[in-house]
């Protein structure tokens, strides 16, 4: 808990994070450490890095003719959360079987070489291409990709498309060559480039109509859906992405897109991108309570 508050600067998302994805009987006198630690970590983060919010975003006021776009977006993000979760455990499983390790590193690093130069977006964490999408801009496809020519019309989409399927593919092959790739930071990056995708599609099929929604609203909301589907967190999503972009004008949409992209995800998977492997060896304790009862 105290680890989420001091980086993202959100108290409150990480005491829910706790209690959504380790926690679920924490009685009451149980969550006055978790409160002291998410303070104690949000105020020294403060006091050497500002008082500002990790996303600065520029947000346009919410509309209730957009409604039906977010639940279809909820939806999209269902979906791109179970294409997250089941390609990146098949593609551990089948690095992981490869008993030579430096072979293992030569494939791991040639692969993820090749995708970083033909989507630069791809290095690192992505936040720079967030805080850009974030503020209703476009990345500039020309100058830093080779594929920079599909900057223009129904190119754009397909390229933020690629991205988003093949940041799966970055981030697992970063963790299988020895790296740190994280799960928590790619998450935020597809879900963002999975609004962009679904807003600047609609608006392309949309063009004659003279409808047209907010590209960063759904930059922002996009980062909520697919953590709550991926992590199957929807309240830690919705509140984490509220605090560390101050998007609470957004909060509606945002609990929208959380809980039908949430839903979704459930229909196909029971079980998180943390908890899947635990509960597939027999040892999740955590979310069953008869099941922890017999088994101890």
């Amino acid at each position: 808990a105290g680890a989420i508050s001091g980086i993202f600067k959100a108290p409150l998302a990480g005491i829910i994070f706790t209690m959504e994805i380790l926690l679920f009987n924490i009685s009451m006198s149980a969550l006055l450490p978790l409160l002291l630690s998410t303070i104690s970590a949000t105020v020294v983060s403060y006091i050497f890095t500002g008082l500002q919010q990790p996303f600065q975003c520029t947000v346009t006021p919410f509309s209730m003719s957009n409604i039906p776009f977010y639940i279809m977006l909820g939806i999209f993000c269902g979906f791109c959360s179970i294409y997250f979760l089941r390609m990146t455990l098949s593609l551990e499983d089948r690095l992981g079987k490869m008993q030579n390790p430096y072979l293992k590193w030569l494939l791991c690093s040639l692969g993820l070489g090749l995708i970083i130069f033909l989507f630069p977006q791809l290095y690192g964490e992505g936040y720079d291409s967030l805080h850009v999408l974030l503020n209703g801009k476009d990345l500039d496809l020309e100058g830093s990709s080779p594929l920079g020519f599909l900057k223009e019309g129904w190119g754009v989409p397909l390229f933020f498309l690629l991205v988003l399927l093949l940041k799966v593919f970055s981030m697992t092959l970063t963790n299988a060559g020895g790296g740190i790739g994280g799960t928590f930071g790619p998450t935020l990056f597809v879900g963002a480039i999975a609004g962009f995708f679904m807003a600047r599609t609609t608006n392309l099929i949309l063009a004659d109509s003279g409808i047209s929604i907010p590209e960063q609203n759904f930059v922002l909301v996009g980062m909520a859906g697919l953590m709550a589907g991926v992590m199957q967190a929807p309240m830690t999503a919705i509140f984490l992405i509220a605090e560390i972009t101050g998007g609470y004008e957004l909060l509606l949409p945002l609990i929208i897109v959380s809980t039908i992209s949430f839903g979704t995800m459930r229909v196909f998977e029971k079980y998180s991108i943390y908890t899947k492997r635990i509960a597939q060896s027999g040892q999740l304790l955590t979310h069953d309570n008869d099941q922890a009862v017999l088994t101890l």
